[in-house]
């Protein structure tokens, strides 16, 4: 009599859990990241990074291939405005989820994962469990990206360092090419810089420095220039220039031309994400004479931009 008083109990308990158990359960993650909201955002929204910060199980980049764990599958659906839907596939479920960046000031994000697991009314103890078995993984999935994206290397490609603008000093030349200029057209006018500062008795106290700026469709306006011991008047189309001697974003890359130029684009991205202002052009510094290594895996640039 006792056990079958207990186990109608166990019942009724089972059967109270099961009516008061929704349909939907809504689960929620938010971790605070030490980051900026527009890269943070840039680098996610862009599902061929996820590779490089997904916990455990690290699938082939591919930007179209859902990510897995533990039998649960996410995948990029939609880009909104600092928002993205992604898609949480667990069983025959479909489950989308939206995951915000919300700015808490120049340097510091909410993550915020949302998500709505629904089930029939008589899948409610697997929607229960399907729930808390995504929340978890919310989770685990934010605090990987947590550990990745806070490092400035991994968000932007480069080390960033903020120095001090030391050259202000500099003789330069101006050319335009008909595409981006070859590493022939570059050292032709690096040279005539080099043959006119010997001919004033002044000597290079740095490596060359090259500025390309796309005019149109088909045309490169580049300069080079070398700082100087001491100021030169200038002759011809070579000319005197002055920098400031302020505030500078500075990063080194190891490889060509497209390599520099994307370390270009990213302090220019790194410069817009915490709302500094450039007084001058940016600028790349040749390291490596690349007249001489033909090897572009060789090639050392160190790339600035001037900032307030």
């Amino acid at each position: 009599m006792k056990k079958w008083i207990a186990a109608s109990l166990i019942v009724l308990v089972l059967v109270v859990i099961y009516i008061l158990l929704p349909t939907e359960i809504s689960v929620q993650q938010r971790i605070s990241f030490k980051v900026n909201a527009n890269s943070a955002y840039r680098n996610v929204a862009d599902q061929n990074n996820w590779s490089k910060w997904w916990p455990q199980e690290r699938p082939s980049i591919k930007a179209q291939a859902p990510f897995a764990l533990k039998q649960i599958t996410y995948q990029l659906q939609q880009r909104f405005f600092q928002s993205l839907l992604i898609q949480v596939n667990s069983g025959d479920k479909k489950i989308l989820s939206t995951l915000s960046f919300i700015p808490l000031g120049i340097d510091y994000t909410i993550f915020e994962w949302k998500a709505v697991v629904q089930g029939g009314p008589w899948e409610k103890i697997r929607t229960y469990l399907d729930a808390k078995q995504i929340q978890g993984q919310m989770a685990d999935i934010l605090q990987s990206l947590k550990e990745y994206i806070e490092k400035d290397e991994n968000l932007y490609g480069f080390n960033v360092k903020l120095t001090k603008q030391k050259d202000t000093t500099l003789i330069a030349t101006k050319f335009i090419t008909n595409a981006y200029p070859q590493t022939n057209d570059i050292y032709q006018y690096i040279s005539q810089l080099k043959a006119y500062i010997a001919s004033q008795s002044a000597t290079e106290i740095n490596y060359p420095m090259l500025h390309v700026q796309q005019l149109d469709s088909s045309r490169f306006e580049s300069m080079v220039a070398i700082p100087t011991s001491r100021e030169l008047r200038g002759s011809g189309d070579i000319f005197l220039k002055r920098m400031i001697q302020g505030n500078i974003l500075e990063t080194e890359v190891r490889g060509g031309a497209v390599t520099a130029q994307e370390a270009m684009v990213q302090l220019g991205n790194y410069l817009e994400d915490h709302q500094l202002a450039s007084p001058a052009i940016p600028f790349m510094l040749l390291v490596t004479d690349r007249s001489k290594e033909q090897d572009t895996a060789k090639w050392v640039t160190r790339v600035y931009y001037p900032v307030y």
